[in-house]
């Protein structure tokens, strides 16, 4: 029981991390999930935006343009029913999720 305590202490500190950084954004709205390992953030705030020269779109634009220029994967909301959204899983290593973090608020600062 010890190991599933202490994985659910971590995973409970990367959702709340994930969501820090998210609220951070302007217009990103994200429900703070209740037991899974990923969030569901709308990012319909990026729609008609471009980045670098990409416009974007639509979710699927955003994850191609996010992936291209910051490394950084994400699956987009349509794959779930959802085409204003993406799903952004918390399950790397602890050390990956902060500069992860950090390139996906600075695509959202770079985006005119």
């Amino acid at each position: 029981q010890d190991v599933t305590a202490a994985k659910n202490l971590e995973f409970q500190g990367k959702r709340d991390q994930v969501m820090a950084a998210l609220a951070a954004i302007p217009g990103v709205v994200c429900p703070r999930p209740q037991g899974a390992f990923y969030v569901f953030p709308d990012i319909s705030v990026a729609f008609g935006k471009s980045h670098d020269g990409t416009l974007i779109n639509n979710d699927i634009d955003f994850c191609n343009a996010l992936l291209e220029a910051k490394g950084v994967a994400c699956v987009p909301g349509s794959a779930f029913g959802e085409p204003r959204a993406l799903r952004i899983s918390y399950t790397c290593p602890t050390p990956q999720l902060a500069p992860g973090l950090q390139r996906f608020q600075e695509f959202f600062a770079e985006l005119k």
